[in-house]
């Protein structure tokens, strides 16, 4: 098989909670692009054709970066929110949607969303709790930590959790509306590891889904998963080991994968060439 160009229509895999899912084959990036220091700890994207867009996780500042398709910074700006713990990111033609959700030590009960209009200085705060999470949880070992949103249209936002404990992903949607919103599961999907980015491309009417199968930082074993609008599993494959952490697709029908450094692999993009999306 060549692995570079392993075709997405290889592998029929089916969806839901209690079917075993095969490894799929590997896919390597025709380019890849460094990232600079300022972004060693990416944790979301989004891209449209003027820029990549894209932010830290906590411990870092309030800033949302613009990159061009080299990753070289073309653009910064610096948000009033405080970056608790930015996992994800999400847009449209209107503007980002910062996803501060993250909750490895399962102590939070309260997220937040930020949608920041492009040209404008408002931000909109949506909140989430979950209607499940009753008590104190054990650190990284729950299903209450989320690292990928999306955008399904122009008002509903879809959110993936990571799901320590099950790799079983929960799947929430819920409008961007300035409200506090009590979720609950939409959906599941068993991938058999963990979701740490997502994006709906409009196009073929798929989401592509990002993440690794160890939580372990010497044995990040990286993976890339098709979903069908009802989030059964169209393909799933394996990518070089890093501690991915975020995908957009391009105009261009290119789909990017953001890494942060690790023990594994440096900070980066990968590109791949996946017109068969389209197919």
């Amino acid at each position: 098989m060549n692995w570079k160009t392993a075709s997405l229509s290889g592998l029929v895999l089916l969806g839901g909670c209690t079917n075993h899912i095969a490894h799929g084959a590997l896919l390597l990036p025709d380019e890849k692009a460094s990232l600079p220091p300022a972004l060693e700890e990416i944790s979301g994207m989004w891209c449209d054709q003027r820029a990549i867009y894209a932010i830290n996780d906590s411990g870092n500042g309030s800033t949302i970066f613009e990159l061009d398709q080299n990753a070289n910074i073309v653009g910064s700006r610096r948000i009033a929110p405080r970056n608790r713990d930015w996992e994800a990111m999400a847009g449209d033609a209107r503007g980002l949607v910062i996803a501060d959700i993250g909750n490895n030590r399962g102590s939070k009960r309260t997220f937040s969303l930020f949608s920041v209009p492009f040209g404008g200085s408002d931000i909109l705060t949506t909140q989430v709790s979950y209607n499940d999470q009753t008590r104190q949880l054990p650190f990284q070992n729950h299903d209450f930590d989320a690292e990928a949103i999306t955008m399904v249209d122009d008002d509903t936002l879809v959110l993936f959790s990571k799901s320590w404990e099950t790799q079983v992903s929960r799947i929430y949607q819920l409008p961007l509306d300035g409200r506090h919103h009590q979720l609950s599961p939409y959906a599941y999907i068993e991938l058999d590891w963990m979701i740490t980015g997502a994006h709906w491309d409009q196009q073929s009417q798929q989401f592509i889904v990002v993440g690794y199968s160890s939580p372990h930082p010497l044995t990040f074993s990286a993976r890339m998963a098709v979903l069908d609008h009802n989030y059964k599993i169209v393909n799933d494959y394996r990518l070089m080991p890093a501690q991915v952490e975020s995908v957009c697709v391009l105009p261009d029908r290119r789909v990017v994968v953001g890494q942060e450094e690790s023990f594994v692999a440096p900070a980066r993009l990968s590109f791949y060439a996946l017109d068969e999306l389209d197919e």
